[in-house]
């Protein structure tokens, strides 16, 4: 085995097809094809079963599978060490697609910081991204407490609807009693539960996996979208107020306590933070798509 002939069959693992792994590596099928049978032929056992809809790991597939990931992660890990040693540090953020677009590219553009790559994940799973393959994670939902973070933002919740309003002024969530309401997935339903949570009134929410599918369903005319996103899609937005008092939720960054570069990510964690209040970015108008 060597480690090319693991990222193939990790790749054809992970995407259940020779072609699509193919595809994400920039390379030929037939490449990934010969490599996986060499594999099987070193090792004597068959790694996959080759079915009319794909590729599907045997026992043994499953097995090298759970192996090869943590062996993989071990070698990027090393080379990200030997090349700290150097001073060549580079990282992987995990965060959510959302963050990456309007606070991780950016800063990634205007500050050329030692970042090489971002995996894309939802908000809940940036911890499991953490354990598995990133350095740190960026993300509203807050962090373990035995992982190091940092605040990095205070992001506002803010109310979107289709149609004009004809002023931003700050909607109060008790005005809406009667109405639907969206939340995401994100750090923005725990904090709209806990502000409303009362036992005197109940209110009528749904749940929608990101603050852009809350976007979509409100443009569809099936509620208030509860969000931080830029408006989009035609929908026009306000600041949410609950009690008077305007709603928000932090962005953190975080990472392993015991990551072999902790001092590095911290002044990662401090530069991106500086890079936000620079910038704001969910003050900035978004492209109707």
């Amino acid at each position: 085995m060597d480690s090319q002939s693991l990222t193939y069959f990790v790749a054809v693992a992970r995407l259940g097809s020779v072609t699509a792994a193919a595809n994400s590596l920039h390379i030929t099928q037939p490449a990934v094809s010969k490599k996986i049978a060499q594999l099987e032929h070193s090792l004597g056992a068959a790694l996959f079963r080759r079915m009319h809809t794909g590729m599907a790991l045997t026992a043994s597939g499953a097995t090298l599978f759970s192996i090869s990931t943590s062996v993989l992660e071990a070698l990027r890990r090393g080379e990200a060490l030997m090349r700290s040693k150097h001073g060549q540090s580079s990282f992987v953020i995990a965060c959510p697609p959302t963050t990456a677009d309007l606070v991780i590219a950016p800063y990634m553009a205007d500050l050329n910081p030692p970042v090489v790559d971002l995996r894309l994940t939802e908000a809940p799973d940036i911890n499991h991204a953490i354990e598995r393959d990133a350095d740190l994670g960026v993300s509203s939902m807050r962090p373990p407490n035995d992982r190091a973070s940092l605040c990095v933002a205070d992001i506002p919740i803010t109310v979107q609807r289709p149609g004009s309003w004809g002023d931003a002024n700050p909607v109060d969530l008790d005005s809406l009693h009667d109405q639907w309401l969206i939340v995401p997935r994100t750090g923005v339903q725990p904090a709209v539960r806990e502000r409303l949570s009362t036992p005197s009134r109940s209110w009528l929410m749904r749940d929608a996996a990101t603050g852009t599918v809350a976007q979509a369903l409100a443009a569809a005319g099936h509620g208030w979208a509860l969000v931080t996103e830029p408006a989009r899609f035609g929908l026009q937005s306000a600041p949410a107020h609950a009690a008077g008092q305007p709603l928000q939720i932090s962005l953190y960054a975080s990472w392993d306590r015991n990551h072999y570069a902790a001092p590095q990510l911290e002044e990662l964690a401090v530069q991106l933070r500086g890079h936000i209040q620079d910038h704001v970015p969910w003050q900035a108008p978004h492209p109707r798509t």
